[in-house]
Parts: C-alpha cells; sequence; structure tokens
C-alpha cells in the first residue's frame, strides 16, 4: 500500500484556542494564508467569518464573550448567529496547563507506548470482558499528544499532529464535552487532572 506524508494547516483562534478543525467543515488548507483566508472570508456574508486584527491576532466567530465581540466589532464583523455563548468556566489560554506542566509527572513515553499497546491488545482480544476506559482513551490522546508536540517543536507538524487531534477528540466524545476549546488543551487539563491523584 502506498502513502506519503503530507503537511496541511489549520487555523487557530488566538484568544480561545478553538481551530478550524473544530468544526464539521472544517478544512485543511496547503498554506497558512490559505487557512487564514478561507476563515476570515465568508462566502454568503462580507461581514461574517473569523477576524484577523491589524496586529496580527486570529478571532474565532465561535464564541461571544468580550474580547471576541470586542475584535469583531472593530473590524466591522459581525459574529455568526450560531456563534457559542460562554456560559462554561473556559479557562483563558494562558489558564491551560502548558505541556510541561501538564506531562511534569508522566511516565516516560516509551512506557506509555508500551501500556497503551497492551491495553489496545486486550481490548481488541476481548480478554476477560475487557473494554476500553476512560483512562484508556485519556492515556493514549496524552501519548499522541507528547509524540506530536515533539515533532511540531523540530518544525515537522504531520501524521501525529493529526492523530493527537483525532484522539483528543475521541476523549471529548467519552467525556461528552462540547467543543470548546482546543481538544489537545483539553487533554492536557484533563490529564494534570488525572496524574495529580495516582
Amino acid at each position: 500500500m502506498a502513502t506519503r506524508r503530507l503537511t496541511c494547516y489549520i487555523a487557530v483562534c488566538d484568544l480561545c484556542g478553538m481551530t478550524s478543525d473544530d468544526f464539521e467543515d472544517g478544512v485543511h488548507a496547503a498554506s497558512p494564508d490559505e487557512a487564514v483566508q478561507h476563515v476570515t472570508e465568508s462566502p454568503f456574508d462580507e461581514r461574517g467569518g473569523w477576524t484577523l486584527t491589524p496586529d496580527g491576532v486570529l478571532v474565532c466567530d465561535g464564541r461571544k464573550d468580550a474580547a471576541h465581540e470586542d475584535a469583531h466589532a472593530t473590524a466591522g464583523k459581525r459574529m455568526g448567529h450560531d456563534a457559542m455563548r460562554a456560559v462554561f468556566a473556559i479557562p483563558a489560554p494562558e489558564k491551560w496547563p502548558t505541556p510541561e506542566r501538564a506531562y511534569a509527572k508522566a511516565p516516560s513515553t516509551i512506557s506509555e507506548i508500551g501500556w497503551t499497546a497492551r491495553t489496545a491488545r486486550t481490548v481488541s482480544d476481548g480478554s476477560f470482558g475487557a473494554e476500553a476506559t476512560r483512562e484508556f482513551w485519556l492515556r493514549k490522546a496524552a501519548l499522541l499528544d507528547r509524540i506530536a508536540l515533539a515533532d511540531e517543536h523540530v518544525g515537522e507538524p504531520g501524521d501525529a499532529t493529526e492523530a493527537a487531534g483525532r484522539a483528543a477528540r475521541r476523549l471529548m466524545d467519552v467525556d461528552d464535552a462540547a467543543v470548546i476549546c482546543d481538544p489537545r488543551h483539553y487533554v492536557r487539563q484533563q490529564y494534570t487532572r488525572w496524574i495529580t491523584h495516582q
């Protein structure tokens, strides 16, 4: 089977971390400029879409709070009719655990690869009626996030970044959590809470 590695880009809101990939019609673009253009230019309404401020801050139209609304109003845009009202206690971007903090007490990556593989094998074999637990999905998502972070650190985002995003969204599905943030930030928050009690 032939495969080829592709690198693509998605837009990320600088205020809340929401990404263009968090929406059903999320587009993966061939360049950073194309990703920004896709979210800032609405084909239905010239005053709709995300806002790129003059100082280069990209602001989504998926949340209605003062910071988001001010950025759109200043640019002469309006928030989408389906924008979510910020009714949950969502941490500001600087309040999400950093990767360093989230994974400070984590076992080595090699150890986690082994644990995840053994657990996945047990679940797929149906041994002793085993089923995937929340711990499995959390540790798998955290492991893939750590691998993706290493790739991104050396400027080579790719398959690992995509896999980390999928695993993070799977954890949010397991938790029945609304997609109100970057799913990988959610993984780090949940992993920090989990590892603290181990």
